[in-house]
């Protein structure tokens, strides 16, 4: 989840807001490996799978995103050069959920959780109950 996005798109304008989304989705995708998959999930929320990884490996790629994300000069090439930051959560399967739906609820707490505690970090989700 982009963080603060609303303040940006009323910023700039929904138009800059969309372009803004399309280079958070090309970061997302470069650093991604072959065969993982990554889409926006609705607003300015993004969903990547990344297949075959263990938690400590997911929560990796998930850190490299996030500092490409902090790092980048958004727009530049329009001039404006924005900086955004994100809010990652990260959950597994089985670790954290056993349903499609679990885990996309497990991954949206914890990003939820960095929402509410700093913001720009990457949380990995609490253990399912036993």
């Amino acid at each position: 989840d982009v963080d603060k996005f609303k303040g940006i798109n009323d910023q700039y304008g929904h138009l800059i807001g969309t372009k803004l989304l399309q280079e958070v989705g090309a970061i997302i995708k470069e650093n991604l490996r072959d065969g993982d998959l990554a889409f926006r999930y609705g607003g300015d929320e993004f969903i990547a799978l990344i297949m075959d990884a263990n938690t400590k490996a997911a929560f990796d790629i998930c850190e490299r995103i996030r500092v490409q994300i902090e790092k980048h000069k958004f727009l530049s090439s329009q001039k404006l050069k924005i900086n955004l930051t994100v809010s990652i959560g990260v959950a597994n399967c089985p670790e954290h959920a056993g349903t499609k739906r679990e885990i996309i609820e497990a991954a949206d707490n914890a990003m939820y959780a960095v929402k509410r505690a700093e913001r720009n970090k990457v949380y990995i989700a609490e253990k399912k109950a036993a």
